[in-house]
């Protein structure tokens, strides 16, 4: 036995130093490995963000185009808000008006596609950046395992940052063009004054970081030069210190200096970017994941280059000043992630000397090929959830817009400020609002005022009093405000969409509020007891012709349909769904349902299989029983059982009664015999809304069943 055991281990371990060469032979040249592996990462980062529309996560982008619109058409800097009925007496220093100009001529020319090309673009020159600096060698040395992982982990979390359009883009591009410059590629100094006046005045809240590039990058060669004599440092220095003075070529002069600094009170209490930073978490593949482990890194970084006295000046201010931003909230974790990078590549060439893929064991190898990947899988799997292309409606307030700009009323629209900055690209100069999330110009006590409306009887009285706006909209999540909006007797609901619920001002315009009112539907409820379909249809009919394409819309208006068995009608708006938004769930479950009613359950099978890549579990399970029902009525049992067996489960919730038949009937005849007998019996306990025939019959095929006269495969 002894010997058995020991020739299986000696096998054993053969096997696994044939499979270890094997896997070295293959990636023995480090230096094409390397290369590949970064154009490989850079090739999908690309495609990523390419195929990553204009969308919703905020809607920042849209305040930036219109400042930018107002620019050229008035040649005024937007330095106060213009398009907000509180703006009286409010101005401010505007340090993107740069961005902004650029961004909406680049629209102008080339709409939402030159957008996402132009966002990629700052993207792929950051990461390329980042990418020299981390895989900076020194003495011609390979680069190690540790260097690709770090530029793995860095770029992951960065990009985590891009999908909006915004100008800290622009800083995420200049932060390592800096440091790049500065502490690798010296002969190019000289540039630097440039690029600062260009930084500047597209996102010059952001100098304070590039002053600690420049300052770090001065002390350490100041200290270079008491050490060493070495001229150079001085030249270099004057060159840097005129970054200063390149600050001042901007519209706003020395008020840029005061910008960091004018931090509305308490925004920390209603801004999540400023709030304090979370990055503990169990799941690697995600961006806190990857951000914990480089938090760890980081400090263990700056104790072992100290220890081995290899740690530079430089290095240290930034990786320092980097930690303090960080803990001024989530906002900086980019900036600390940035100023981090030379600390980062200096460590992870000291500490970790293997050059890549070079270790001892294969299953540190895999382990290293796994959290290389993890940046590609992450993006993969995110771009599978990407719907309209190039510009995603789906989440923005679009019906309830439509609504206003058909109104042709030109007022005030009090709209909650995470819309603000769509709200006024679509409806300026006409309409103008009340705020949107720019902290300044507006401040904690504008926030609070807006915020009360939606929760208080006396904030709703108290803003219809002092500005008498002629529109109002709330999110639909907020249900208490429907009561709000009823006992006021100024609001009537008017429209809604994804998002909101609007409501117009009646004393101002009793004509459209008659006209338009919602006395059927529910913007807050919108499925509920469905008593008075007939009038529901209507007013979403009379919505549709103002936004025929707006998907809540269309897929309330289909469900309603279905209900009242308007089935050819229903297919007509499904159709369109289909059509324009082909990645979204509804599409084709309601498509599915359509036709499963109308007796086309091959088509119905068709739409419901496509549904499921578009499903949540819940979801999934729910087509899977309809799905399983339809393969029933086409007598392909087979199908209809493994369906069943996927999505009917009578232990965990309340099943329809049909589906108990169902299933057992499909059971019986694929042979799943005590499947069968016991579905019969459940079935026949049921005894609710049940058709007697099919209780009858469920009897006399049970005691088929028991008598034997039915076992295995049973084929009609």
């Amino acid at each position: 036995m002894t010997e058995l055991f020991n020739d299986i281990k000696q096998k054993k371990e053969y096997l696994a130093n044939q499979s270890h060469f094997y896997f070295q032979l293959a990636i023995s040249n480090s230096h094409r490995v390397t290369t590949g592996y970064i154009i490989f990462l850079i090739s999908i980062l690309m495609y990523y963000m390419l195929s990553m529309p204009i969308q919703m996560g905020d809607t920042d982008m849209w305040y930036h185009l219109n400042g930018g619109r107002y620019f050229l058409e008035t040649g005024n800097i937007p330095n106060i808000p213009f398009f907000s009925f509180i703006a009286e007496g409010r101005e401010w220093t505007n340090y993107f008006w740069g961005f902004q100009t650029l961004i909406y001529s680049i629209y102008s020319v080339g709409g939402y596609p030159a957008l996402i090309v132009f966002k990629a673009l700052l993207v792929l020159i950051s990461v390329i950046f980042v990418t020299r600096i981390i895989t900076n060698t020194v003495n011609n040395k390979e680069i190690s395992s540790a260097q690709l992982v770090m530029l793995a982990l860095v770029v992951f979390v960065l990009v985590t940052r891009a999908t909006q359009v915004r100008p800290h883009l622009i800083s995420y591009t200049m932060i390592p063009a800096f440091i790049y410059i500065l502490y690798y590629r010296p002969k190019y100094i000289p540039v630097l004054p440039f690029l600062t006046i260009i930084w500047v005045n597209l996102h010059g809240v952001e100098w304070p970081v590039g002053a600690v590039i420049a300052g770090g990058f001065i002390i350490e060669r100041l200290y270079d030069y008491s050490k060493h004599n070495d001229k150079r440092a001085l030249t270099q220095i004057a060159w840097v210190s005129l970054c200063l003075p390149a600050m001042l070529i901007n519209p706003n002069g020395m008020d840029i200096f005061f910008v960091p600094f004018k931090i509305p009170d308490d925004i920390n209490l209603f801004i999540i970017e400023l709030r304090d930073v979370s990055i503990y978490t169990t799941n690697l593949i995600s961006n806190r994941g990857a951000l914990l482990l480089l938090f760890i890194f980081s400090f263990i970084s700056i104790f072992i280059l100290g220890f081995k006295h290899t740690l530079k000046l430089g290095q240290l201010i930034m990786a320092l000043s980097g930690m303090a931003l960080l803990l001024k909230g989530q906002r900086f974790v980019w900036e600390w992630l940035l100023l981090s990078l030379p600390l980062f590549s200096a460590a992870s060439q000291q500490i970790f000397t293997q050059p890549v893929f070079k270790n001892k064991r294969l299953i540190a190898s895999i382990s290293i090929i796994f959290i290389l990947l993890i940046p590609a899988i992450g993006w993969l799997s995110l771009i599978q959830n990407f719907k309209q292309y190039p510009y995603n409606t789906t989440q923005l307030p679009t019906a309830t817009t439509d609504f206003i700009k058909f109104s042709g009323i030109k007022g005030s629209y009090v709209a909650p400020s995470n819309y603000g900055g769509y709200v006024q690209w679509e409806l300026y100069p006409d309409i103008l609002i009340h705020s949107d999330m720019e902290f300044p110009p507006f401040d904690a006590m504008s926030y609070y005022e807006l915020t009360n409306t939606y929760k208080s009887k006396e904030g709703l009285e108290y803003i219809l009093t002092k500005y008498n706006p002629d529109f109002i909209s709330v999110e639909r999540n907020n249900a208490f405000f429907q009561g709000l909006a009823k006992n006021s007797e100024i609001l009537t609901p008017i429209s809604f969409d994804e998002r909101l619920a609007l409501y117009i001002n009646n004393k101002k315009h009793p004509g459209l509020a008659d006209k338009f009112r919602l006395t059927a539907i529910n913007p807050f409820k919108l499925h509920g007891s469905d008593k008075n379909l007939k009038e529901e249809i209507n007013e979403l009919n009379k919505l549709l012709i103002i936004s025929p394409n707006n998907l809540t819309l269309l897929v309330t208006v289909s469900i309603k349909l279905i209900l009242a068995k308007e089935y050819k009608q229903a297919l007509t708006h499904a159709e369109k769904l289909l059509n324009l938004y082909p990645r979204k769930k509804h599409s084709h479950f309601l498509a599915a349902i359509i036709h499963k009613n109308l007796n086309n359950y091959k088509q119905a099978i068709k739409y419901f299989e496509k549904s499921l890549n578009y499903s949540n579990k819940k979801g999934v399970e729910l087509i899977y029983r309809h799905l399983a029902e339809s393969y029933f009525q086409i007598d392909e049992y087979r199908k209809s059982y493994n369906y069943y067996k996927k999505g009917f489960n009578p232990y965990t919730r309340i099943e329809l009664p049909i589906h108990y038949f169902k299933y057992a009937y499909s059971a019986m005849v694929v042979g799943d015999i005590k499947l069968a007998k016991r579905l019969f019996n459940m079935f026949i306990l049921y005894k609710r809304d049940v058709d007697e025939a099919l209780i009858k019959k469920s009897r006399e095929l049970l005691s088929k069943i028991e008598r034997g006269k039915i076992s295995g495969t049973w084929l009609f």
